[in-house]
């Protein structure tokens, strides 16, 4: 059994104990204690000495949590309470701007302590008097390469998303001190592999017979991170990162659909991976088909996910950021562009996380990348070569889709006589976001299902 000791800290009142409290298997070990100081007495109780609460991942893995007492006379438990964390979490109330300098310092004394992955949450993210995350970043002086993530003390949901997030990074340090424990080797980890055109990054949950994710223009492998929870129950679930987005390398002159077609087979005969089902969103759809009829041994099932089959079934708006005029004006105009897709996000998807999504995307894309990848994209017809495409193949399409016209299972279908084809009424481009549990049922339905 591989335990893993992670802290939450943060200033006075900054909802610690509620944060254990939400996902805690076992009743928290609190030592919450009447306020006497008349100064602190926002709350009725604090925390004196530490909170303790445990999850059990499975029969591997068992997290234990240590909540800090936030005010600064019970500061000496801190060091005492770091000794052998492999991670810690600084939580800050995001309606509570005079406490960002205490946070500040609190982060800075824990990274003294021990040199450990972290995160920074902003809680109470639902309340309208909430502080906006690129302000909070800003307040906080973060690096932009710290992960600073919203949250709701009270809701296990979302603090399940925030220790992933530690949990993911704290496996990743682990595999970069090469440290093949049973944690590493075993359920989750963060890896990459080096190519002649650069580094390609992945991240694999769960054991058992592979599953290949791949995602769309201008995404990462974290618009799977629920997917990959529910099947890596049944499946070792595999996600990468295409050249030029997310923690793949961008040092490439090319970034065209048929370059990720090759990187996929170079990815699966790197890992050992004869064959497996793929499943794409958007692009990384149209790339499945592409590897389904270029290397046939490669392919297992193919699994589409409002993906183009016609480049010119794109949205008018991306045909036009395929233009490099277009492309470079928004890229260097990047404020435009967030402010666009947040004011319009209910069109593409009702996930209120998606705009974060996009913005830890984008952050991580150039222009290169950015508009070569979609102009290939906008070029690409799959329409002649489908008839070579022999494995089970299932198409996922969401009416409501904006981005790309959802009448694109006509063709696949035409194309595909077996393949099967799915409509979700009431979802759009990412139909994994709108109706996750329909969609990992339907997935989980069709890969199990014996060809």
């Amino acid at each position: 059994m591989q335990t893993v000791k992670m802290v939450v800290t943060g200033p006075f009142n900054s909802g610690k104990t509620e944060f254990i409290r939400s996902v805690s298997e076992i009743d928290v070990v609190s030592t919450e204690r009447k306020i006497t100081s008349e100064v602190e007495k926002v709350k009725d109780q604090t925390t004196v000495a530490m909170d303790f609460g445990r999850i059990t991942v499975d029969d591997n893995l068992v997290l234990y949590l240590f909540g800090t007492p936030g005010q600064r006379r019970f500061d000496f438990m801190w060091e005492i309470l770091s000794e052998g964390m492999l991670g810690f979490i600084v939580m800050v109330d995001s309606t509570r701007p005079e406490t960002f300098r205490e946070a500040r310092n609190i982060l800075e004394t824990f990274r003294a302590y021990a040199p450990t992955p972290y995160v920074v949450t902003a809680n109470k993210q639902d309340s309208k008097d909430s502080w906006d995350l690129e302000d909070m970043r800003i307040a906080l002086r973060l690096d932009p390469k710290v992960k600073l993530l919203p949250c709701v003390a009270t809701d296990k949901e979302a603090v399940k998303k925030v220790l992933l997030e530690l949990l993911y990074s704290i496996l990743e340090e682990m595999d970069k001190g090469r440290s093949k424990t049973a944690l590493a080797a075993g359920k989750n980890f963060v890896s990459s592999f080096t190519t002649a055109q650069g580094i390609v990054h992945y991240e694999v949950y769960g054991r058992g017979r592979p599953l290949i994710l791949l995602h769309g223009w201008l995404g990462s492998w974290g618009l799977w991170q629920e997917t990959m929870s529910y099947m890596g129950r049944f499946y070792r679930t595999y996600a990468m990162d295409f050249w030029g987005f997310g923690e793949s390398g961008k040092k490439r002159d090319t970034y065209a659909v048929q370059d990720f077609v090759h990187l996929v087979d170079q990815f699966m005969q790197e890992l050992g991976i004869h064959q497996a089902p793929l499943v794409g969103h958007s692009m990384g759809g149209t790339v499945s088909l592409l590897v389904a009829i270029q290397y046939p041994h490669r392919a297992r099932k193919v699994v589409v996910v409002g993906s183009p089959i016609e480049g010119n079934s794109l949205s008018f708006l991306l045909k036009l950021f395929g233009r490099r005029p277009v492309a470079t004006m928004l890229y260097h105009n990047m404020w435009v562009f967030r402010v666009f897709y947040r004011l319009l996000s209910p069109l593409y998807t009702r996930d209120r996380r998606w705009p974060q999504m996009m913005d830890r995307d984008l952050s991580q894309t150039t222009l290169e990348s950015f508009f070569r990848s979609i102009a290939s994209l906008k070029r690409t017809d799959l329409r002649p070569s489908l008839h070579q495409i022999k494995v089970p193949t299932m198409g996922m399409y969401g009416d409501r889709d904006v981005v790309v016209d959802p009448a694109q299972w006509r063709p696949l279908q035409a194309g595909v006589p077996h393949s099967r084809i799915e409509r979700f009424h009431s979802a759009g481009h990412f139909i994994m976001l709108d109706e996750p549990q329909q969609f990992m049922d339907t997935l989980r339905n069709f890969l199990d299902i014996e060809a």
